[in-house]
């Protein structure tokens, strides 16, 4: 093991051979015993070997090789997995994986499950917040307002101080789509059906309950038992879905997760405002969890560093076994939020916005965004709970349902 300490800023860079892969326990530990500052450690795991002789002792190591190098006989293979303390209480932690294999040893079973999922492009990032269940708000766009982006709704409620920030919820973003299911036959245009409703003048519409506003359509009936409630209290402050937590036990291979049916057919429900079909696609994500002790952790998968790639996200049951793998136990309770082109995950400091992940490469509008501290430990602490159930399923399901 190698360490260097550059004088100007104080930050210690350490670089470990992968088989020192538990060192990364230090690092977590060091940062639990933190209470401000700024400690930076980059852990750079890099080989330089023979790549017949290194990757020998790896399952399918010839199918690694032979998919990826050519000629050479020696190559650098780097993982990086980064943590950095971004103000009291806040770390970030970022995992990358440049080759879309892993071949790390499965020595921390977490990180283990994010190499092993990330693919080709995709970056895997945390903010996680001490108490941070007990200062959490949401940002709403207002009323009349089709949407804002994260830097506008930060300025827009004059939020200076250290907090961390991620895109909320779904919302009618598409004026071609609906909002109640219409009684169709499998690979018919719904937007033909006199029985469905369209967006008209909707869109920008918060899915489900958001606060106070008044800008918001019910959640659809198909998906009603898979969301979930942030609540402060008895508040609603969003709702999104689905519910992630090991408990709920959510079954992603039912029909009404699939965007296509078995016959090749778009599924109907793919139609509507705040449907869950994308949950069998591969996507960018994010979801929210609060922890037993009151922490909460911001997660993401995000590909805009290399351009917007749907395809090098993950589906849903991928993700939940990602966000559940880097939570501390099983009653975590964790809730996806909108992902894809949406999302925005950052930092604000005195007034100065860092954007961490992004889903694309310009901002998009957004209906709320949740802003997270650690300064405030007595209020009312946010929790997830499932939501409300207002109407049974359609009648109809075909391959819908």
């Amino acid at each position: 093991m190698t360490s260097t300490v550059n004088a100007s800023n104080a930050t210690a860079m350490q670089t470990f051979d992968v088989a020192n892969l538990p060192l990364l326990q230090n690092v977590e530990l060091r940062y639990q015993s933190l209470q401000a500052g700024i400690f930076n450690s980059h852990l750079d795991f890099s080989v330089s070997k023979s790549i017949s002789n290194y990757l020998a002792r790896i399952n399918n190591a010839q199918k690694v090789i032979n998919g990826i190098f050519t000629s050479s006989s020696k190559v650098f293979v780097k993982k990086t997995i980064s943590t950095q303390i971004m103000g009291d209480g806040v770390m970030y932690t970022r995992i990358t994986n440049p080759l879309g294999v892993n071949i790390c040893p499965p020595t921390i079973k977490r990180y283990d499950c994010i190499l092993n999922t990330l693919k080709l492009g995709a970056t895997y990032d945390r903010l996680h917040v001490t108490a941070g269940a007990h200062d959490c708000k949401v940002l709403h766009t207002p009323d009349g307002i089709t949407g804002l982006t994260s830097t506008q709704l930060l300025a827009a409620h004059k939020v200076r101080d250290t907090k961390v920030f991620m895109n909320g919820g779904y919302f009618a973003n598409l004026p071609d789509m609906l909002l109640i299911q219409p009684n169709l036959a499998p690979g018919k245009d719904p937007n033909t059906d006199s029985s469905a409703v369209p967006t008209n003048g909707k869109r920008g519409y918060k899915i489900g309950p958001a606060g106070s506003c008044k800008n918001a359509v019910p959640i659809p009936p198909p998906w009603q038992a898979d969301y979930g409630y942030l609540k402060q209290g008895e508040h609603i402050l969003l709702a999104c879905g689905p519910r992630l937590t090991k408990n709920d036990n959510i079954d992603f291979s039912h029909v009404r997760f699939q965007y296509y049916d078995e016959n090749g057919w778009k599924n109907l429900l793919s139609y509507f405002q705040g449907h869950l079909t994308h949950a069998s696609t591969a996507n960018p994500r994010t979801a929210i969890a609060i922890e037993e002790n009151g922490d909460i952790a911001l997660h993401a998968v995000s590909t805009a560093n290399r351009g917007y790639q749907r395809a090098a996200g993950v589906n849903m049951n991928e993700w939940r076994e990602m966000v559940q793998a880097m939570s501390p136990t099983d009653n975590t309770q964790i809730l996806n939020l909108d992902g894809a082109g949406s999302i925005s995950m950052g930092v604000i400091k005195n007034g100065v916005i860092t954007q961490i992940a992004k889903g694309d490469e310009q901002l998009r509008s957004l209906a709320n965004i949740l802003v997270v501290g650690s300064g405030n430990k007595t209020a009312t602490p946010v929790s997830i709970a499932p939501a409300e159930i207002t109407s049974p399923p359609t009648a109809r399901t075909d391959n819908a349902q």
